[in-house]
């Protein structure tokens, strides 16, 4: 079951340009958490993309979050926005530029943290 997807958005481009995180249940393990991270490719030296699967536990995988949305604070070839779509809630999209405000970063802690910590069926 797809719990969170994250999108990272950049500016000026259509949708296959987004670098994508999508976060789901692992099958019969309902502690761990499956993440298809698919890198579009666009500002990067490998063109065409690629991807990457890796398994974390719920707590990890709430960490990985927080990591990654951190990480877009200080990045030197920022993306325009994020959209966070979790199982639970309204997609909800925010300009990265904002992220450092306590609100929105606030927000996307409460979404991810609740949806983690939810047993969906």
């Amino acid at each position: 079951m797809r719990l969170l997807t994250i999108h990272l958005i950049r500016s000026g481009t259509d949708e296959t340009a987004d670098d994508t995180f999508m976060f789901t249940t692992v099958p019969g393990m309902p502690d761990l958490v499956k993440v298809c991270a698919d890198f579009s490719g666009a500002a990067t030296v490998r063109p065409g993309g690629f991807s990457n699967t890796f398994v974390l536990s719920r707590n990890a995988a709430y960490e990985y979050v927080m990591t990654l949305v951190g990480a877009l604070v200080k990045d030197d070839d920022p993306y325009y926005r994020i959209q966070v779509n979790s199982g639970m809630f309204p997609s909800v999209i925010y300009n990265v530029s904002e992220i450092d405000e306590w609100e929105v970063s606030s927000s996307i802690r409460d979404i991810t943290y609740s949806t983690f910590n939810t047993t969906m069926s």
